[in-house]
C-alpha cells in the first residue's frame, strides 16, 4: 500500500540527513489523512455525483454527497489506523473525519429520517471492511468489492432521496412525512442506474487485478473477460450503455495481453477515463 511504502522510506531516510527525512514525514502525515490513489477516489465519488446530475440537484442530495465523501475519508483513515493496530500517527485523521461524518450524518438524518432504513446495510459493509483492515487486507478482492458495493448503493440512495416537507405536522402525519423523505428504489431506471455502476466498478476491479496484481495468472484475465461480456449482454436495451460496455470489453481483452508491462500510473489513468466514460454515458441515458 502507498502508506507502507512511504513509511518504509521514512524509516530509511532517518539514517541519512534531516532535510531528507522531513518531507517523507510530511508525506506519511498526508497519506494518513487522504487517499493518494485517484482511481479509488473516482470509483468512490463518480456514482453519487452522477446521481446528483441525473436525478436533480437538491440541498438534501448535496448533503448526502458531502456525507459520503467525508465518510469515505473516515473509512480510509480508520482503515490505516486499524491496519497498523492503533498507531498514534493515524489517530488524528480518524477522529477528525469520524467527527465530521457524524455531524453531517446527523444533519442528514434530521432532514430525512428515512435514510435510517439504509443503516443496517452500510453497517454490515463497514464491519466487513474493518475486518479486512484489521487483517491488513484492504487491497484484497473482498475489501474492494465491499467498497464498490457501498459506492453503488450510495448512488441509489441519492437517486431516491427527496426533499422532506418543511412544514411541521403532528402525530401519524409527522411519521409519514418523515418516511416519505426517502423513496424506496422501486423505479426501474434507478435500479438499472445502480446496477450499471456496480457492474462497471466490479469489472474495473477485476481488470486492474488482471493487469497488476495477478498478471502472471490467466484465471483473473478470463474472469475479467467473462464479466465484461456479461456487461455487454445486460446492456442490450440501452444503446449508449451497450457501446460503452463494448469499449470496456475491448480494453479488458487487449490490455492484459500487451507485451510491454504498463506502469501502475498509466493503468490508473486509463481506469479513470473509463469511469468518466461510464459516467457520461449514464448521464446521457437517464438524464
Amino acid at each position: 500500500m502507498p502508506i507502507e511504502r512511504t513509511h518504509y522510506e521514512a524509516s530509511n531516510a532517518s539514517r541519512g540527513t534531516k532535510h531528507r527525512a522531513r518531507p517523507l514525514r510530511r508525506r506519511v502525515f498526508a497519506d494518513a489523512w487522504l487517499s493518494n490513489q485517484p482511481g479509488a477516489w473516482s470509483l468512490a465519488l463518480a456514482p453519487p455525483l452522477s446521481a446528483l446530475v441525473i436525478f436533480g440537484f437538491t440541498p438534501l442530495r448535496l448533503l448526502a454527497c458531502l456525507t459520503w465523501a467525508s465518510g469515505y475519508s473516515f473509512i480510509f483513515a480508520g482503515a490505516q489506523w486499524l491496519s497498523r493496530h492503533f498507531r498514534r500517527q493515524f489517530l488524528p485523521a480518524s477522529c477528525f473525519w469520524g467527527a465530521l461524518t457524524a455531524i453531517l450524518g446527523a444533519m442528514l438524518v434530521i432532514a430525512a429520517p428515512g435514510v435510517l432504513l439504509w443503516t443496517p446495510a452500510f453497517a454490515v459493509l463497514m464491519l466487513v471492511y474493518a475486518g479486512c483492515a484489521w487483517r491488513r487486507q484492504t487491497m484484497s478482492l473482498g475489501a474492494e468489492v465491499v467498497a464498490v458495493i457501498a459506492a453503488s448503493s450510495m448512488a441509489v440512495l441519492i437517486a431516491t432521496i427527496s426533499n422532506p416537507s418543511m412544514q411541521a405536522v403532528s402525530g401519524a402525519s409527522d411519521i409519514s412525512a418523515s418516511l416519505d423523505s426517502l423513496a424506496l428504489p422501486t423505479s426501474p431506471s434507478v435500479m438499472v442506474f445502480g446496477m450499471a455502476w456496480l457492474l462497471q466498478e466490479l469489472g474495473a476491479i477485476l481488470h486492474v487485478r488482471a493487469m497488476l496484481r495477478r498478471r502472471r495468472r490467466t484465471v483473473m484475465k478470463r474472469v475479467s473477460l467473462i464479466w465484461h461480456v456479461l456487461m455487454v449482454l445486460l446492456s442490450l436495451r440501452y444503446a449508449l450503455l451497450e457501446f460503452t460496455a463494448m469499449l470496456l470489453l475491448a480494453r479488458a481483452a487487449v490490455m492484459p495481453n500487451v507485451p510491454v508491462r504498463l506502469r501502475v500510473k498509466t493503468v490508473g489513468m486509463i481506469e479513470m477515463a473509463c469511469t468518466l466514460l461510464t459516467c457520461v454515458s449514464l448521464v446521457l441515458t437517464f438524464r
